[in-house]
């Protein structure tokens, strides 16, 4: 298991793939991010995707960060998870700017099968504000394909318990 803890900033998604590079055997990357640029958290999502790994959140994983999350294959959560979701945006950020992060964002978590009701409710927050889904509404909808039991390891793919 591997985290990513902090802000998603330029350069996240470059020392994220040197350190699955160095560390072949990782399969599960645990996001706790308040979220960070947007155009990073979606080329999070697109690595973890195209190397299919599982993504775990049991904290906070908003914005930017939600984008990423939904690149796993498996696409855990903790029941004390806070996935967030809003619009893109900024300070000094263009209208065209958030248009082309919205739709960008939002058609990655299409493509990951994600329920459109979820997509089109997240990205009707302004970014000042987050919505908080419920659990439930995050498995209900596709963002999130599993419940995490606690400390215990999660398994590679294909094998069940001892």
């Amino acid at each position: 298991e591997l985290t990513i803890d902090g802000e998603l900033e330029l350069g996240t998604k470059r020392r994220l793939r040197e350190a699955l590079d160095t560390h072949p055997s990782i399969r599960v990357v645990r996001l706790r991010s308040p979220g960070g640029r947007a155009t990073e958290g979606l080329r999070i999502g697109e690595l973890l995707r195209d190397r299919g790994l599982d993504t775990l959140a049991t904290e906070l994983c908003a914005s930017a960060c939600a984008t990423a999350f939904a690149g796993g294959h498996r696409r855990l959560i903790g029941p004390d998870v806070r996935l967030g979701l809003h619009s893109a945006g900024g300070s000094g950020v263009s209208e065209e700017a958030v248009a082309w992060a919205n739709r960008a964002s939002e058609a990655f978590m299409a493509s990951r099968g994600v329920h459109v009701h979820l997509i089109e409710k997240g990205s009707a927050v302004p970014f000042e504000d987050v919505w908080f889904p419920e659990p439930w509404v995050l498995l209900a909808s596709g963002l999130a394909t599993d419940y995490w039991r606690g400390p215990e390891p999660v398994l590679p793919r294909g094998r069940s318990g001892p």
